[in-house]
């Protein structure tokens, strides 16, 4: 069933349901970017590319990718192993040919973001509703270990979201 009629469906439940309070959680689509009126994260190749450079980091990430997904998942190990090889100073040519096509497509037809954009869309059945009580929480897309701290910031590769939500 498609992203937004499974959104509205579970909103009419918890709104029928009478349930105290409804999380719903999003994604970057909610996330404006500095300086930018009308335009989220997912508006932003460049945000896709740092997205898809930080899960190909991410050993667990591509494991998954590759249980959940099979061939999405075996070109993002193929852009970790190329990427793993370059920053060894391994990288062959085929290695580099592996991060330009990879890169080139994130940029200039990747789907994904259909999806994602299908996520921001489902925000409008909260944006200004009254009739329950509810929070849309757009958690960081990646997580890395660090130090404890009750700071919290968005990172682009060219700076950073501007922190508001979408709100009326």
């Amino acid at each position: 069933m498609p992203f937004v009629e499974t959104t509205r469906k579970i909103v009419l439940a918890a709104r029928r349901a009478k349930v105290p309070y409804f999380i719903m959680v999003g994604g970057c689509g909610s996330l404006y970017l500095p300086g930018q009126e009308d335009d989220t994260a997912c508006d932003s190749r460049q945000w896709w590319l740092q997205y898809r450079r930080g899960i190909a980091d991410s050993e667990a990430h591509v494991q998954y990718m590759e249980e959940r997904l099979g061939h999405l998942g075996s070109s993002l190990r193929s852009f970790r192993n190329a990427r793993l090889a370059k920053a060894q100073g391994k990288a062959t040519e085929e290695d580099e040919k592996t991060i330009a096509e990879y890169e080139h497509n994130v940029l200039h037809c990747d789907y994904s973001s259909t999806f994602v954009k299908s996520c921001r869309t489902a925000y409008m059945f909260f944006d200004g509703n009254e009739s329950f009580r509810w929070s849309f929480l757009s958690p960081s897309a990646l997580f890395r270990p660090g130090s404890l701290s009750p700071h919290f910031s968005h990172r682009l590769a060219n700076g950073r979201t501007d922190g508001r939500v979408c709100r009326a």
